[in-house]
């Protein structure tokens, strides 16, 4: 929500926020990235809801901070409909900020046709499965991708 109001007030607070997000949190070698995570990204750029079924965990929240929506294990990959009618041909870039004991936060560029996303989302993970994720915009600028 901040996001979007400051893209409102100044086209270049999108930037701005993007470089202090770099600065803040420098990436991590991408080796270090979580296997639930990497299958997250493997899976969504596939868009594939088998591998979602097994992915994500049946009590799992995943919340989309900007549209004020959380859905369940079973409405995010519903949602996937949409995702693949609208996305064709996006490029997913990630990136690996931050690390803790079955968490992780990560950048995500999600290149369009027509325009880009920058998002900062965190994964709750266990050995195997994703049990929550926060996703937030950080603005249509991805910079450092």
């Amino acid at each position: 929500m901040a996001t979007a109001l400051a893209r409102t007030i100044h086209p270049l607070a999108g930037c701005l926020l993007a470089a202090f997000m770099a600065a803040t949190f420098p990436a991590l070698s991408q080796e270090q990235m979580p296997e639930p995570v990497l299958k997250w990204f493997a899976a969504l750029g596939a868009v594939d809801r088998p591998a979602f079924v097994e992915l994500i965990s049946e009590d799992a929240v995943i919340a989309l901070k900007d549209l004020g929506v959380e859905q369940t294990r079973d409405e995010f990959i519903a949602a996937l409909d949409e995702w693949e009618r609208t996305t064709r041909d996006a490029v997913i870039l990630s990136r690996l900020v931050e690390i803790g004991e079955g968490e992780a936060v990560v950048e995500v560029c999600y290149r369009f046709s027509q325009n880009e996303q920058f998002n900062v989302e965190t994964f709750f993970h266990s050995a195997d499965q994703i049990t929550g994720s926060v996703q937030e915009s950080r603005g249509p600028v991805c910079e450092g991708f």
